[in-house]
């Protein structure tokens, strides 16, 4: 339990202790019908707030309903708190602890997103009535033991089992509330693999193109690179001077002359040599200048260390020479996947004078310097278009629509410039790709139970023994059921990881080897296998593929599907009670 849940608790329990019973002064009442209009209102107010402190109002009002099933009041706030529970917990992974869960329910949309959800499961539920879909034998197992396992955290932190749901889920929400939620949503679950499973049979080519070129910025990219620079006025005072104004205009004027020279170059690599020209030549050297003329300069001639001027522009040549190798090397990699062996780190040689030191520094500090300028400036990239919705302000760039346009060729380069009094950009960017291409990306649903390595850097007798423990769970399942919910059952009791199931992973988000097994072409359902990592031995278990287009349009028709059932079980909901909730 997270411990800002805990601290919650702890606070309501000293307050239910504290509680003291109030009984009134003796003021006195002249009449014997004013003292009885008085205690009619004291009842009166006091079993108000019983009623109100019992969910009782709540319960009785239904915030959603169809023809055979709604959710009332105490239904809702459960799976309101739940959905802020979860909110509440991944801020607090991530440290930010400043957000209750009271909070996170008045102000972060919860309401409204699960009143969405109630809306699916209501419609799912009558699809599941009209076509014989009930809990199965597992699913009222799984909800025993979910409600099971409230009752023994309420008995845990010495709460009654009401008292502890009403803490956690809201004013009224009692644990048959959470039963019917969780009747609810797994009933609606077993209807939803029905209804997925028509819907995909419905999907065509033609809905498929349909969808790409309805939703362009999902599949459609070109490689470009960009590289931008600006000329800003250096003012000292509160207004510049005219000599400031005029070292202005001078850097406009050289910014402009490399922006042209840019828009001159012919190929990609030309433009990414001229690029690193200007940083290592201009600014690198530059920067050399005034770091050794100011930090080092004095202490050297004073120890008479100071090289000659031909000797120390050798060194500096050097210098400049080896962060351009290291700028085309950034390069390789990122535009061209090149892979470049890692180099030995060199010791620190102890002989080294001053001298020696010295431009170990200065190299070490323009280094950073080039790379975080060269790797800031010089966009590498794969945009995509966004097309103009109807009603909507059109917000595609100049850049953009110069990028997609069909008469734009591999090579071409593009200068765009924002000149003003005191800072002027210039931009040019260059067509790498002849033209889009379509990105049709897959996308798989797996699962896996995780044996973890004890160690980074296991040893072999260390992988034995994890591969063996892998192959004991695989033969377990082997043994029992052979289903997808029999094995996301054993992993939940088994993996060292933090989820079972992984849906619509697409190319890229997992380790190689994970990838590999999951997107083999000749993959079906239900095919398991221990698949190695770094992280460890995996039993797969493989549930299904599809294209990034047929999940769009699967998720269109549900959609469609969802409104048009809403109608005909004539789905309604009530704002003011789940206003209500708080």
């Amino acid at each position: 339990m997270g411990k800002g849940n805990r601290s919650r608790q702890d606070r309501a329990f000293q307050t239910v202790q504290n509680v003291e019973e109030v009984t009134p002064k003796s003021t006195k009442i002249k009449t014997a019908i004013a003292t009885a209009v008085v205690a009619v209102l004291i009842v009166g107010c006091i079993l108000l707030s019983v009623i109100v402190n019992t969910g009782i109002v709540l319960r009785s009002k239904s915030v959603a309903k169809t023809d055979n099933f709604s959710v009332s009041g105490t239904v809702m706030s459960y799976l309101v708190y739940s959905q802020a529970q979860s909110y509440a917990y991944y801020y607090q992974q991530m440290g930010m602890t400043n957000y209750t869960v009271s909070d996170i329910v008045k102000s972060f949309g919860i309401k409204e997103a699960v009143l969405s959800q109630v809306k699916e499961m209501l419609v799912l539920c009558e699809y599941a009535k009209a076509n014989g879909i009930s809990l199965s034998e597992t699913d009222e197992a799984d909800i025993d033991a979910y409600i099971d396992s409230i009752k023994e955290a309420a008995a845990q932190e010495l709460y009654s089992t009401n008292a502890y749901v009403k803490l956690m889920y809201g004013n009224g929400v009692n644990i048959n509330d959470i039963r019917e939620a969780l009747e609810i949503s797994y009933l609606s679950q077993a209807a939803l693999e029905k209804v997925q499973a028509n819907l995909e049979g419905q999907i065509t080519d033609e809905l498929r193109n349909t969808y790409i070129e309805e939703n362009p910025q999902s599949f459609y990219f070109t490689d470009y690179l960009t590289f931008s620079y600006s000329a800003k006025l250096v003012a000292e005072g509160a207004e510049a001077t005219a000599e400031e104004k005029a070292s202005y205009e001078t850097s406009k004027t050289e910014m402009k002359a490399l922006a042209e020279t840019l828009a001159k170059a012919e190929s990609v690599e030309k433009f990414n040599e001229i690029v690193i020209d200007y940083i290592v030549n201009t600014t690198a050297a530059s920067s050399f200048d005034s770091i050794f003329e100011s930090d080092y300069k004095a202490d050297l001639e004073a120890d008479n260390l100071l090289p000659n001027e031909t000797a120390l522009n050798d060194d500096k040549a050097a210098i400049l020479a080896e962060i351009t190798e290291e700028l085309k090397t950034i390069y390789d990699v990122t535009v061209n996947g090149t892979e470049v062996e890692e180099e030995e780190e060199k010791t620190e040689e102890e002989t080294k004078n001053a001298y020696q030191k010295a431009l170990d520094e200065i190299r070490t500090e323009l280094l950073e310097d080039a790379v975080t300028t060269y790797e800031s400036t010089l966009v590498m990239d794969h945009p995509h278009y966004a097309p103009v919705q109807e009603g909507e302000e059109d917000k595609t760039t100049e850049l953009d629509k110069w990028l997609f346009n069909a008469e734009t060729k591999a090579g071409e380069t593009k200068l765009t410039e924002t000149v003003g009094d005191t800072t002027s950009t210039y931009s040019v960017s260059i067509l790498k790709t002849a033209s889009t291409l379509k990105d049709e990306l897959s996308t798989y649903d797996v699962a896996h139970i995780l044996v973890k390595f004890d160690s980074d850097k296991p040893t072999d007798e260390e992988k034995a023994t994890a591969k063996a423990e892998a192959q004991a769970i695989l033969d377990q399942y082997l043994a029992g059921e052979k289903t997808l919910d029999a094995f996301k059952a054993l992993g939940e009791e088994k993996t060292d990881d933090s989820s079972v199931v992984y849906e619509n992973v697409t190319k890229g988000q997992m380790v190689e080897a994970f990838e590999t097994w999951s997107l083999d072409e000749a993959r079906k359902e239900g095919d398991t296998e221990i698949v190695e990592t770094e992280y460890g031995y995996h039993i797969m278990y493989f549930i299904d593929n599809a294209t990034t287009s047929e999940a769009g349009v699967l998720a269109d028709l549900y959609g469609d599907w969802v409104d048009a059932e809403s109608e005909k079980c004539n789905y309604t909901y009530k704002q003011s009670v789940i206003d209500s909730i708080q």
